[in-house]
């Protein structure tokens, strides 16, 4: 079953998420901010310029928190891209740390590690088969079920061996190698 990127409900994005607390967090403290500024009899353009002083600081604040927050899940997501396309060379930074996103980082990262470690000894069984396989003298192979009833020989020439295959059929090694052999009681035949 694949992964369906649509969303089921219009839940708010993180982001906008962490957008909203930070609005509700620096209500407080206008409604504090106005209230002062109402009992000290402060004009209204000072108040507005100390209001908007304000607000530029709560927004700097909040974009900088916002971003503090998205960055390591952005990260982290892109090291899990990366390990779902094969890619094991990322690593997640910040896995030394004591929080969640530390611990969630190290686990990636603790991922990331073994899959590397599976796919070189896959690497490594492959290539020491081909190795193998390549220095090997004999076919791999085994007789059908079924042989004495294909006219062959129930007791069959031994196919595992090159040797003996090229000069009881009457041809190279090469031509022979894979294929199935017979021997009927007058001559042996390649099929």
């Amino acid at each position: 079953m694949a992964y369906d990127k649509r969303p089921r409900k219009r839940n708010p994005s993180a982001v906008r998420r962490a957008w909203l607390f930070c609005f509700l967090l620096s209500l407080p403290t206008f409604l504090f901010a106005g209230i002062l500024l109402w009992q000290q009899h402060v004009t209204m353009a000072p108040a507005l310029l100390l209001l908007f002083c304000l607000l530029i600081y709560l927004l700097l604040i909040a974009a900088s928190l916002v971003e503090g927050l998205m960055r390591p899940m952005q990260t982290l997501s892109n090291v899990v891209s990366s390990l779902r396309e094969g890619d094991y060379s990322f690593r997640a930074r910040g896995a030394g740390t004591a929080d969640a996103y530390g611990e969630l980082a190290g686990e990636i990262n603790a991922l990331a590690d073994l899959l590397q470690k599976q796919r070189v000894r896959s690497l490594e069984a492959t290539a020491l088969l081909a190795r193998i396989l390549e220095v090997m003298h004999a076919p791999l192979g085994t007789a059908p079920a079924n042989w004495g009833s294909m006219g062959c020989s129930p007791r069959p020439i031994n196919p595992f061996i090159r040797s003996e295959l090229s000069p009881r059929v009457g041809c190279c090694a090469k031509r022979c190698f894979g294929r199935r052999v017979c021997r009927t009681r007058s001559s042996c035949s390649l099929t």
